[in-house]
């Protein structure tokens, strides 16, 4: 896994202390300079903390830390990629009486159909509908 990172926002109004950096805004487990005094120590890459959710809690008071040589106010900055080699499984259900194919997907909480397979249906009449559909943060 690959981790960078930009800047870190902390709450002053925030539920959690860390004990380790004697902060507020983060549990000790997500804590930035823990996991730099062991990247430092052992030579290998450390866990960076991810607190988009804290973040998104805590918007009142922010006081923004640099955590590396980019600073951007109000936004911490992670990529990550992970070399998955899984196989995907697909279910094949019955939509108006037709056969589609539908990736397994236990985590999702809608399921879309393509115009490719909704013009293979013959085009059935759509209804409108008040869901509200968006992407992961």
């Amino acid at each position: 896994m690959n981790v960078g990172t930009a800047a870190a926002i902390i709450s002053r109004n925030s539920p959690w202390y860390c004990k380790k950096c004697k902060r507020t805004g983060h549990k000790e487990k997500f804590c930035d300079i823990a996991s730099q005094k062991k990247v430092a120590g052992n030579g290998s890459e450390g866990r960076r903390s991810r607190q988009n959710s804290d973040n998104n809690r805590n918007r009142g008071n922010k006081k923004t830390i640099r955590s590396s040589g980019k600073h951007v106010r109000g936004v911490k900055i992670a990529n990550a990629t992970a070399e998955v080699n899984s196989t995907r499984m697909y279910v094949e259900a019955r939509v108006n009486q037709h056969p589609v194919n539908f990736l397994l997907d236990t985590g999702s909480d809608i399921t879309l159909l393509n115009e490719d397979v909704w013009r293979s249906m013959g085009a059935p009449k759509l209804e409108n509908t008040n869901v509200v559909v968006k992407n992961a943060r």
